[in-house]
């Protein structure tokens, strides 16, 4: 998966809450 340049704040912070509903929505596969 390729990760795109952060253009602002605005997708940083969309990302950041896109990171967090699959973390939650997969408890125990987030282990790195």
């Amino acid at each position: 998966m390729k990760l795109k340049l952060i253009k602002n704040e605005t997708d940083y912070n969309n990302a950041l809450e896109r990171l967090e509903v699959i973390f939650e929505a997969k408890p125990g596969t987030a282990v790195w």
